[in-house]
């Protein structure tokens, strides 16, 4: 690319073809700006008559506010494809520092335009810290094209994963979850959490995901002014769990309320497997010396004669006697 000063006036301001829009704020940038003047020149195109910005739009539209004439710019030559233009573009994106979710989404869609559906380059997904998972840089792709989902991403309060996972979701749902883990201020990892159970519950009773979240019972949740973020966020996951896994809250339910009848002594504990699947139960003796032990094991054998031991391995057997 060759230097030259471009007059601003020859730009053509509404092509943004080549734009990464971060949705973020100017105000470091302006700042530099103001101190220090444009130090890395931008990239133009020339296309036709006019110029076209590769890179440094915002640069470029702080001198002309300030009433610049011309800046000092690196122009492509004009025989260089759009496909070497968008790998130029892409690898300082990538290098320059960490790309925030809206660059992130608009950089793996570019990347799958550019690679026409082959495999991108290892070195690009790892810059972009997009796991090469299979349909995964088709997700961040079609974030890209989900503008109000990118604004809220912007405030720092939504996690990425759960907006890629919701830029599926149909406009009034994905902003309506999303305005709801928003309140909750919870970690990424359960904002994921309760994306997936919406989803999970929505397909298996066949309801729309909108109808879910206006549910009564979630939005007495939301709106109960005695509960904090955490509180609500521990109560909505475990109404989504019991919605999700109705079959295994009953067994839990069943199986606390059997326990409590065999009257265990605090030294026995009955220990299901997990989701009581499979036979690997357990119990738990605890004791603090052999006379204890001696008293634990002489109640786990008097345990084991009780037929109502039998019921709590066998949720079934009180409804075939």
């Amino acid at each position: 690319m060759d230097f030259g000063r471009i007059c601003l006036s020859d730009i053509d301001w509404e092509d943004r073809c080549f734009e990464i829009r971060s949705f973020g704020h100017n105000a470091r940038l302006h700042a530099s700006l103001d101190r220090l003047g444009i130090i890395d020149p931008p990239w133009i195109l020339r296309r036709g008559g006019k110029y076209i910005v590769v890179d440094g739009f915002k640069r470029l539209a702080w001198a002309r506010e300030k009433g610049d004439r011309d800046a000092g710019c690196l122009l492509f030559p004009a025989n260089v494809s759009p496909s070497e233009i968008w790998e130029r573009r892409i690898e300082r994106k990538l290098f320059e520092g960490d790309l925030n979710p809206a660059e992130k989404a608009r950089t793996a869609a570019i990347l799958l335009e550019l690679y026409n559906g082959e495999e991108a380059p290892g070195a690009f997904l790892i810059a972009l810290g997009i796991p090469n998972r299979k349909g995964l840089l088709e997700k961040w792709a079609r974030l890209s094209r989900r503008p109000e989902i990118l604004e809220l991403l912007g405030s720092g309060e939504i996690a990425d994963r759960a907006a890629v996972e919701v830029s599926g979701w149909e406009p009034e749902s994905a902003m309506k979850v999303l305005g709801l883990l928003k309140l909750l201020r919870c970690s990424a990892s359960i904002q994921v959490e309760i994306v997936e159970r919406i989803d999970e519950i929505s397909i298996r009773e066949n309801r729309p995901r909108l109808d879910l979240l206006n549910d009564p019972k979630i939005q007495e949740i939301v709106s109960d002014k005695n509960k904090n973020s955490r509180v609500k966020t521990q109560v909505l996951r475990d109404l989504f769990s019991r919605m999700r896994f109705p079959r295994l809250v009953e067994r839990e339910r069943k199986f606390m309320r059997d326990v409590k009848s065999l009257a265990l002594p605090r030294s026995i504990r009955i220990v299901p497997p997990p989701a009581f699947e499979g036979n690997g139960w357990k119990m738990e003796l605890h004791f603090s010396g052999p006379a204890g032990l001696r008293d634990a094991l002489a109640e786990a054998v008097g345990l084991a004669g009780k037929s109502l031991l039998d019921r709590i391995f066998d949720p079934d057997l009180e409804e075939r006697s």
